[in-house]
């Protein structure tokens, strides 16, 4: 795989949920050792909500300097707003949103359709 992936840019979207921790680096890593990789993380479960995203949703993101805009446009094309958190070191901020989601659609009945969304003023 290692091979395929040259040259790559890696984008893990992945929610590792029931796994012992739901950073993928080091899988990602292992098969990817090369290339540039970033992580995303919406605050938006997948399938259907990403087909029809409530205006502002914000998709948080970690990524090597070299996947940076690679990341942004594709964030940006499914329409979800890209807030970048910092470099591959800050996956683990980026994945640390994903209990707070599940506490929030928990919270709400269970309703999915839950988002965060940063608002800076000025």
């Amino acid at each position: 795989m290692a091979r395929r992936l040259a040259g790559q840019t890696v984008i893990d979207a992945v929610n590792r949920v029931g796994a012992p921790e739901f950073d993928s680096r080091a899988i990602i890593a292992q098969a990817h050792a090369a290339g540039p990789a970033t992580s995303a993380r919406s605050t938006r479960w997948a399938g259907k909500n990403f087909a029809n995203p409530m205006p502002g949703t914000t998709m948080f993101f970690a990524a090597d300097p070299d996947a940076r805009a690679v990341a942004e446009e594709l964030i940006t094309a499914v329409g979800l707003e890209p807030v970048f958190v910092g470099d591959a070191s800050a996956t683990a901020t980026v994945d640390a949103l994903l209990p707070l989601w599940f506490a929030l659609v928990q919270q709400n009945g269970g309703n999915r359709r839950v988002a965060l969304r940063v608002i800076q003023e000025g």
